[in-house]
């Protein structure tokens, strides 16, 4: 259902990579940091989002005050699984109080291109 963002086009040619292990990976812009990155990384790994069946990645971006989290998915299994919409969006909560000191945080879902979907 996921994708690793090094198959993304040009969108994530400026993102700084952040390993998080050998198939997940954290993408920055500034102004976020590493820090944020590998506390995002951490948090994903706690709660099972991240391991090492397949390639995952998200993307970090920070509009204003607001941290905007872009889960890469597969658009078609997502269609066929539009419950696991209801699920990205339940980790919101938590990972604004975990991750970003309570700051406001959007969980977006996005395709190949990075595009929402």
């Amino acid at each position: 259902m996921f994708y690793h963002l090094q198959h993304l086009k040009h969108s994530c040619n400026l993102a700084k990579k952040i390993e998080i292990n050998k198939v997940s990976n954290v993408y920055i812009l500034p102004p976020v940091t590493e820090k944020e990155a590998r506390k995002l990384g951490k948090y994903l790994l706690d709660v099972k989002y991240f391991d090492l069946s397949k390639d995952k990645a998200v993307q970090i971006l920070k509009e204003g005050k607001v941290y905007k989290i872009n889960f890469v998915v597969d658009v078609d299994y997502l269609q066929t699984h539009p419950e696991l919409r209801q699920g990205f969006q339940d980790l919101t909560p938590e990972i604004s109080k975990k991750v970003f000191n309570g700051k406001q945080v959007v969980i977006e879902l996005v395709d190949t291109e990075l595009k929402k979907v």
